[in-house]
């Protein structure tokens, strides 16, 4: 509606006062502006339709990933399995799993942020620009996905496991963890529950922060436990808030990775201390 109503305001107030007063230019303007309408309205519908086919693929998944089944709304895409990932080792595979890897064998966790809308699978290309804008069944997508840094390895003991998810203003993604830019979302909200495919985890949150690129928070591993200890400190003095989280070299630690708006390039990021889970009745 309001793009016809420009159209009408446009050639009553420029077209009818002699400004392109042509013919030939009037016509002219006239096709580029139905160009710059049809394709304003096929992006409209595109966007439309994304969301639907995200929502719907993403509910299915929720509703599937503890029924060991996947339904018809999602697709096989990848039935070889991903040895960068699983070193050709698939025997200790938690078993809800297996459905997922047969939908898409880049599947490499669960993320599930309680009191939020962040309940996704976790994907891992070689890169870190294809799930950017790919959904689990391999479709473009400007939702994208949520995904793990490429050099992170599940099977092995990294120090930083590294997650990147979009904000979008739908709500969908990684949107939510802009509340933890508020201090009391920050202490009521303070666990992530993620999932590999061989292990659960509890992650107790101990850091939020707005950052530019020239930060370096992208570390996965480090060459010595002083090297560690300094980025540890430095990532908890640049948190918002405080709280009583203990986190030593010891430890192995969940970074989450978002877009920010307060400047150009800003990132929002969250770090949490992995703690290892062996309760079985983890609900995601």
């Amino acid at each position: 509606m309001a793009a016809v109503l420009f159209l009408k305001i446009f050639h009553k107030k420029i077209l009818g006062f002699g400004i392109l007063g042509k013919p030939n230019l009037r016509k002219n303007f006239s096709i580029v502006l139905i160009v710059i309408l049809g394709f304003s309205l096929y992006m409209i519908g595109y966007i439309l339709y994304d969301y639907y086919r995200s929502y719907t693929t993403i509910n299915a998944l929720h509703q599937q990933f503890d029924q060991n089944e996947m339904s018809g709304s999602i697709n096989s895409i990848n039935s070889e399995p991903n040895a960068a990932i699983c070193n050709g080792e698939t025997g200790n595979i938690i078993d809800k799993f297996k459905p997922l890897l047969k939908v898409n064998s880049d599947v490499v966790g669960w993320i599930n942020i309680p009191g939020t809308r962040i309940d996704y699978p976790v994907l891992q290309s070689n890169d870190n620009e294809y799930y950017l804008d790919h959904d689990i069944n391999g479709n473009k997508s400007f939702f994208g996905s949520i995904f793990m840094d490429f050099r992170n390895n599940i099977k092995k003991k990294d120090s930083n496991i590294i997650l990147y998810g979009h904000d979008m203003k739908n709500g969908s993604m990684f949107h939510d963890l802009v509340y933890y830019k508020k201090k009391d979302f920050f202490e009521s909200h303070p666990l992530i529950l993620f999932e590999t495919l061989y292990k659960k985890y509890k992650g107790e949150i101990f850091s939020v922060y707005v950052t530019d690129t020239k930060f370096n928070y992208l570390i996965t591993n480090f060459a010595s436990p002083e090297e560690y200890g300094a980025y540890l400190d430095t990532i908890r003095n640049k948190s918002l808030f405080k709280n009583n989280v203990t986190v030593t070299t010891k430890d192995r630690i969940l970074t989450l990775s978002t877009c920010s708006y307060e400047f150009k390039d800003a990132r929002l990021v969250i770090h949490a201390k992995l703690i290892e889970d062996t309760n079985e009745n983890i609900n995601y």
